[in-house]
């Protein structure tokens, strides 16, 4: 998550995990809504394993290096039980699905999931996204880093 008028740096939100994979890989979210193979991380889990927190940590990192002024989702995949994580999508225009529509309230993006643990329902989460956003004028005038 970018900065906003709580927080002066870039932040991740809760993480959240995929099961119920096909062959490893999660099915896709038009087949199978996102609410019936994700859910958030137990708060017990997250304190006991440093590899979460560390996770989190370097996922605002990436945030930062790129300078986000929108929410991202960055993906990422644990290869073995108690290892590290390997980050290895950075998603800069996440899925937006949301519940509200007659027949669609189990329909929530990863990025609404993730929201849950911190109190927001989704429309808390986009009126987060409203209040950091930033105008076109100073979008235009972010530099990124130069590739290595």
């Amino acid at each position: 998550m970018p900065p906003n008028s709580e927080r002066t740096e870039h932040w991740s939100l809760p993480i959240v995990t995929r099961f119920n994979h096909a062959a490893g890989t999660a099915p896709y979210n038009g087949v199978v809504a996102v609410t019936a193979n994700s859910k958030k991380i137990s708060q017990e889990a997250h304190d006991s394993d440093p590899h979460y927190q560390e996770t989190a940590r370097q996922c605002a990192e990436v945030a930062k290096l790129l300078k986000a002024t929108a929410p991202i989702r960055i993906d990422i995949r644990r290869f073995a039980p108690g290892s590290q994580f390997a980050l290895f999508d950075v998603n800069v225009k996440p899925n937006m699905t949301g519940p509200g529509r007659p027949g669609r309230d189990d329909q929530a993006y990863l990025s609404a999931l993730a929201a849950t643990p911190i109190g927001w329902d989704y429309s808390q989460l986009l009126e987060a996204m409203l209040d950091g956003a930033v105008f076109l004028k100073e979008l235009r005038s972010v530099h990124l880093p130069e590739p290595h």
